[in-house]
């Protein structure tokens, strides 16, 4: 995601022609047995920061006590990417390790003197030691970093991989193909395809280039041995069984792997954490408790416990947009501070090819004003009809639930997450892709609690439904519409009774323009929901501030991403 402040002329506002409705009904949706929900997501990494906890007597200095999402380590010095997005670094600073770049990073990855880093639009910044040229990555966009000894390996945003610095033993000679996720020892590269299986070049002593058959959700080098994270949370092991590494490997499942030169760290399901190898420094003397999230350096384990955030967003509701990379299946979410952002979380990753797709945002077990500041997220699956919740949490924990099904091979489409009747819940849109009739799942909680006609909008009408949102503050949320053809808007009024009226606003958005709404948010805090633009032809992004009575009472601008960025705004939330 490529972050600027330039904005480009808004959507011109002017009057078009009636937006034409008629009633009708005939067969709803039907609520189905719920089906398995396989999404096959990679875990969680974000939330409201933490404080980093160094298990080991390296390295040197004082490590932040809050407002961290990440942090990692190399020989004799750690790396913490804060709740902003920016780094900070302590310990040894021989070769300018700890002399971190500005400006904001998504992801960090640490060798042994040297680091790498992902900027939100995709290119790299190095720093530290460069002897091999580790610490001078290539240009273009790409979705995920590892570093090793002293060479580093990215994945590009089509999938396929780049090598840099120390290239012996081939570690250079990347393979061919499609993956999801990389790791680095010091003389060898082990990366998942996007089938799950694993991939592993470079130095092939100690049986390194032999890895375990299976399917893998996540990976992780240390010197001269490798592990993997097999689908049901155990971990497979193989390389050179120096200090144990491959005879002490735990049972049970596991969630999240990080390994120094000589040790590996373990996190499970409910925040426990295990450790084993090397324990020359005590890096392997974990306290016992739930932690957050895990890393590892050469001599020292890294654990990540709830605190407090260094750069909370404003008192109130707190605006998200929500992204999502359409060929790597990643997902993104920014949390803003008025129009700026505060900060930048990853969400699980969704393959593009699992049928998931996404819908939008919603409150269906709390109200947005319990204390929870994040909305569960809606995905459909086209193949099955099923319907599933991300029940996320501030800390970037979730639960995944399937919450019913209209069925495999349905004609039915969950077109937008809307407040239909004025309770605390949020409820399903459907709209019949055959004869364009709408209802909607009135929700209690995550369960159906009936079906409400809304009206029918034939297949052959150049409209099509944009978003909901509450536009009026009448506490029922409202339907906009888009038109293909001419570019005028509109919206439905609903009340809690259901559809009320329709009528026309008064401003066009020609469709050659390049803009389109595409989610909701508030970023003038004044608790009514403003409209998020995008204009795909520029990269600009902007929202219409919405007076309370479905007029635009101002205009914003919003961080800019490139038209050309694989990252596409999916919906906004507040």
């Amino acid at each position: 995601m490529n972050c600027s402040t330039s904005i480009r002329s808004l959507p011109d506002p002017s009057v078009s022609t009636p937006l034409a409705l008629r009633p009708a009904l005939r067969r709803l949706p039907r609520v189905a047995a719920t089906v398995a929900l396989a999404i096959g997501v990679s875990s969680a990494q974000g939330g409201d920061g933490f404080g980093v906890m160094v298990i080991g007597d390296r390295p040197n200095g004082v490590s932040p006590t809050s407002g961290v999402l990440e942090a990692a380590g190399g020989d004799g010095f750690a790396v913490a990417r804060r709740l902003d997005g920016t780094l900070m670094a302590w310990g040894d600073s021989e070769f300018g390790q700890t002399s971190v770049p500005g400006g904001a990073f998504t992801r960090i990855a640490i060798g042994s003197d040297h680091g790498v880093a992902l900027r939100p639009d995709g290119t790299l910044a190095g720093w530290g030691r460069n002897h091999q040229g580790q610490a001078s990555p290539p240009a273009g966009v790409h979705v995920r970093i590892a570093s090793g000894g002293d060479h580093a390996l990215a994945i590009r945003a089509n999938g396929t991989l780049v090598a840099w610095g120390d290239g012996d033993d081939g570690m250079g000679s990347v393979p061919s193909g499609t993956y999801f996720e990389i790791a680095c020892g010091d003389d060898h590269n082990v990366a998942l395809r996007t089938t799950g299986t694993i991939v592993v070049w470079g130095s092939g002593d100690f049986g390194l280039g032999v890895p375990p058959a299976g399917t893998f959700t996540a990976i992780a080098s240390a010197e001269h041995t490798s592990f993997g994270l097999r689908t049901d949370g155990t971990i497979a092991a193989w390389g050179s069984n120096e200090f144990n590494l491959i005879a002490d490997v735990p049972s049970g499942s596991f969630v999240a792997l990080a390994a120094g030169d000589h040790h590996v760290v373990a996190r499970r399901a409910d925040g426990s954490v295990a450790a084993w190898g090397r324990n020359t420094h005590g890096e392997l003397e974990l306290p016992a408790g739930e932690y957050d999230a895990i890393g590892a350096g050469d001599g020292f384990s890294l654990l990540l416990a709830e605190g407090i955030p260094s750069a909370p967003p404003s008192a109130g509701f707190v605006t998200s947009i929500y992204w999502r990379h359409v060929s790597a299946g990643l997902n993104g979410v920014w949390r803003m501070d008025g129009t700026a952002i505060a900060g930048v979380q990853m969400l699980p990753t969704v393959a593009p090819g699992s049928g998931w797709a996404f819908v939008g945002t919603g409150w269906f077990d709390h109200a947005p004003n319990d204390g929870d500041h994040t909305p569960e997220a809606v995905w459909v699956n086209g193949p099955t009809g099923a319907v599933a919740l991300w029940k996320l949490e501030d800390d970037g924990s979730y639960e995944a639930e399937v919450i019913g099904s209209v069925g495999p091979g349905g004609v039915w489409a969950l077109v937008a997450v809307a407040n239909v009747d004025g309770d605390l819940d949020d409820d399903l849109v459907w709209q019949h892709e055959l004869t364009g009739e709408i209802v909607v799942w009135i929700m209690n909680g995550d369960d159906v609690g009936g079906l409400v006609p809304l009206g029918q909008v034939s297949i052959n009408s150049p409209w099509r439904l944009q978003l909901a949102a509450d536009s009026n503050d009448d506490g029922t949320d409202d339907l906009f519409w888009w038109n293909v053809a001419t570019g005028a808007t509109g919206w439905w009024q609903l009340d809690s009774g259901g559809f009320a009226s329709a009528s026309l606003l008064p401003y066009v958005v020609g469709d050659a323009s390049g803009w389109r709404v595409c989610g909701r948010g508030d970023f003038n805090d004044d608790f009514v929901p403003d409209l998020i633009w995008r204009n795909e032809n520029t990269g600009a992004n902007a929202a219409w501030l919405l007076d309370g009575s479905g007029m635009i009472g101002g205009t914003a601008s919003l961080p800019a991403v490139s038209p050309t960025s694989p990252w596409q705004i999916v919906d906004g939330g507040f």
